[in-house]
């Protein structure tokens, strides 16, 4: 059974059986139209929505409801107190007759009711999985430096450090490493970069670890603090 299925044999059946009323309808489809949307799982219910979605008031809801129920075409159970809300579940309907089974598009639904916390919520806090908003990435929003605030510090550090980095090496890396954090964010793992110098450290620690750095040939290469920001 699928749900154009199950509207067609609606209207050939139902309007013709006795005590039907328009409002019944109505009330089914708002019904109908909740439980699909929860991929036709037993699905908890606001009746404010309900009402306010077949248009019709709270007397008039419990008679079509009791009416839908007597004959067949949902299933329902009522809250523990005022504050929760009643469950649903949509019976197939064939040519001839209605049935017991509920309605699915792909899969059986169970016939019985699972417990409430297996159970999805309209119109409140807890939702449909595929009705959840996409949760947003993380944004940096901490300053971060330029290419050059890099270099000056990975010049500086192997100054003080006596690494064996030449210039053009320090260069070349700290360009990686800007290029790197630029395009994404100035993330680290999931959070925001909170000390770039520290990455940069960890950074030239990986270059020299992965032999990706080329020794100082000469004194006259080797960095050094002459016109560089100190950093602290």
């Amino acid at each position: 059974m699928n749900y154009i299925q199950l509207i067609n044999n609606f209207w050939d059946e139902v309007p013709h059986t006795q005590g039907y009323k328009s409002q019944y309808g109505i009330l089914y489809f708002a019904i109908v139209n909740c439980v699909n949307r929860n991929s036709w799982r037993p699905t908890r219910i606001d009746y404010d929505r309900l009402m306010n979605s077949a248009g019709i008031s709270k007397p008039l809801f419990l008679e079509g409801r009791k009416w839908l129920s007597e004959s067949k075409l949902i299933k329902f159970q009522e809250g523990k107190n005022a504050y929760t809300m009643a469950v649903y579940e949509v019976n197939i309907l064939t040519a001839t007759s209605t049935a017991t089974s509920t309605a699915t598009d792909t899969a059986t639904i169970p016939s019985t009711l699972p417990n409430s916390k297996h159970i999805n919520y309209i119109n409140n806090k807890q939702v449909n999985e595929g009705d959840a908003p996409t949760p947003k990435p993380k944004q940096n929003t901490l300053p971060q430096p330029a290419q050059g605030d890099i270099v000056d510090y990975m010049i500086e550090y192997s100054t003080i450090n006596k690494k064996p980095f030449t210039k053009s090496f320090l260069e070349t890396e700290s360009a990686k490493m800007f290029n790197y954090y630029e395009s994404n964010g100035w993330i680290v793992g999931k959070s925001p970069m909170k000390n770039w110098k520290a990455a940069a450290r960890n950074w030239l620690i990986n270059s020299q670890n992965s032999n990706k750095f080329a020794a100082t040939s000469s004194a006259a290469e080797r960095p050094t603090q002459t016109n560089r920001t100190i950093y602290t």
